[in-house]
């Protein structure tokens, strides 16, 4: 819910008041059917800092795919738990997607608890 709860406000902080907000919430397609209760669970959370001006869409996405949707802001959190280089690889192929043909600069923001710091640091350096 927290996570919820920051996408929301971090959206409505980068929006134009006058436009609705589209949202999309990713994980593994086996997470997908967590994400869209938790969605449903906490509609009104959702709705209060935006105005009601807010879709809401669940979607699998699986890093290295190619993704149909392009962001201007990308949240991520927990990302880099137990993961291994070629796994960076491919989440820095679908972060940069992302943004590709994006008229503003995108935005990227990454709650990370560090467990492996030696290893994890590859990634940072990936995304350089």
């Amino acid at each position: 819910v927290a996570g919820l709860a920051f996408a929301v406000a971090t959206a409505a902080d980068n929006a134009n008041p006058a436009t609705p907000i589209h949202l999309v919430l990713s994980d593994r397609k086996e997470a997908v059917s967590l994400l869209e209760h938790n969605v449903t669970l906490n509609h009104d959370l959702l709705q209060g800092p935006c105005n009601g001006k807010i879709d809401v869409t669940c979607a699998a996405l699986e890093w290295g795919d190619a993704s149909e949707q392009l962001a201007d802001v990308v949240l991520g959190a927990d990302l880099l738990y137990d993961a291994s280089e070629e796994t960076y690889r491919r989440l820095v192929q679908t972060i940069d997607g992302s943004f590709q043909s994006t008229s503003a600069e995108g935005r990227l923001v990454l709650a990370v608890r560090w467990r492996k710091p030696q290893e994890e640091r590859v990634f940072f350096e990936m995304m350089k």
